[in-house]
């Protein structure tokens, strides 16, 4: 399999950029203008990849799961701030 930025290359590829897209797709999350600038991640745990049923209790796999969106939000930020 191809890696996560050729895998994001091949879903995006020929997809429109439109208006309310400020800054489209990339490793980490888009920013879409809705009221406001908003930025938009979906990003996800896989059982047996990101974390083991047996060792992670529902708890803390949601918190890992809110650790990596967040992380994503704040790299789009320091990309946003390097570009400015």
């Amino acid at each position: 399999m191809s890696g996560e930025f050729e895998l994001i290359e091949r879903i995006t590829s020929g997809l429109t950029v439109l208006d309310d897209v400020i800054l489209p797709v990339g490793d980490d999350a888009a920013v879409l203008r809705f009221s406001g600038d908003t930025v938009v991640t979906t990003d996800l745990l896989i059982e047996n990849v990101h974390f083991k049923r047996q060792w992670s209790p529902a708890r803390a796999v949601g918190r890992k799961a809110v650790a990596v969106n967040v992380s994503d939000v704040e790299a789009m930020g320091r990309g946003r701030a390097r570009s400015s």
